[in-house]
């Protein structure tokens, strides 16, 4: 998510809107130690490199909650930066 490159090729492949967490990592993922359970987060790929990836390629950010181990108050009391 980080190269240089991704954006411009989000853009060339039509992408318009990108999901973060993606995948069935949505259910997994705590907002607020960045971690999941039973899973793997990669380096680079916090919230931050996202929103930089997503606005560089002039997509719309899609973003979901934990609701499979989580809950609505965690990710709403994030402390991302970005908020």
């Amino acid at each position: 998510m980080s190269h240089p490159a991704i954006p411009g090729l989000l853009s060339a492949a039509g992408m318009k809107a990108v999901r973060y967490p993606g995948g069935s990592y949505a259910d997994i993922y705590h907002w607020q130690t960045h971690t999941t359970e039973g899973g793997y987060v990669a380096p680079n790929t916090g919230f931050d490199t996202f929103m930089g990836t997503v606005r560089a390629a002039g997509a719309q950010p899609i973003i979901t909650a934990n609701y499979g181990s989580g809950t609505p108050e965690e990710a709403a009391s994030s402390p991302s930066p970005s908020r």
